[in-house]
């Protein structure tokens, strides 16, 4: 019986592995996140095949040699909404330049 308390308690206070990895997305969480996967000089084909795999919104405009990333919804201020935009630059070989990472508002 205390097991199962324990274990009701833990979930409760949101003590569990899981209620530890609730932290909010932020611009410097991003950043560092990115900081540690993505390398300038990265062909544009293995940064698409990261964001995919760790189902990252993302799009990519050929026009501009850019990928757009988007973490939607990430704080929210009465009608207001803010979501962190990441912007990837190419260079005409294909291969990362820079990226940027913004947190943008939108609302009514």
């Amino acid at each position: 019986m205390r097991l199962v308390f324990f274990a009701f308690l833990m979930l409760f206070c949101g003590c569990t592995e899981k209620g530890s990895d609730t932290q909010p997305i932020t611009v410097g969480r991003v950043s560092s996140w990115l900081d540690k996967n993505i390398s300038v000089g990265m062909h544009v084909d293995d940064v698409k095949k990261f964001l995919t795999t760790e189902n990252i919104e993302h799009s990519w405009v050929a026009k501009e040699c850019k990928i757009y990333a988007i973490f939607r919804d990430v704080e929210k201020r009465g009608m207001t909404t803010a979501s962190i935009t990441t912007e990837f630059v190419f260079d005409p070989a294909m291969k990362l330049e820079n990226y940027k990472v913004e947190k943008v508002f939108t609302g009514p």
